[in-house]
């Protein structure tokens, strides 16, 4: 049997600050490929190119190693970014895997704490406020 990603209860975003030294920093979360995650050094995105992940679809996370350390005091955000989309799609009468709608449901899982990370960090009308 296959192992499946888990996509446990842990915000997919971690920060760190640079001590100027270190090039490896773990994050908890779960990716599905190496694409998805996304390193800012401070507010800047960097290109992909500039460092390495290992982990993709690992339950428990990874690591990226950078490829130049930043300065001391650098804020490093590592983040999970995907493409909010369905990613199968079943068909009237077909087969319906398990593995298949399993990893479906991972993939939408993941993409509701992205949704609600990114609501955490936004300003929100209050429930009784009018619509504007």
């Amino acid at each position: 049997m296959t192992q499946h990603l888990i996509i446990r209860g842990i915000p997919p975003r971690i920060r760190f600050v640079s001590d100027g030294t270190l090039s490896e920093y773990d994050f908890p979360f779960a990716i599905f490929k190496s694409s998805d995650l996304k390193v800012y050094f401070d507010s800047e995105l960097q290109d992909s190119t500039t460092y390495s992940v290992s982990g993709s679809g690992v339950s428990d996370g990874g690591t990226v190693t950078l490829s130049n350390v930043p300065a001391s005091g650098t804020i490093i955000t590592l983040v999970r970014e995907l493409s909010i989309e369905r990613k199968s799609d079943f068909q009237e009468g077909g087969a319906l895997r398990a593995n298949v709608l399993n990893d479906e449901l991972d993939y939408q899982i993941a993409c509701q704490q992205q949704i609600a990370v990114n609501l955490t960090r936004s300003m929100v009308l209050p429930p009784y406020a009018a619509d504007s």
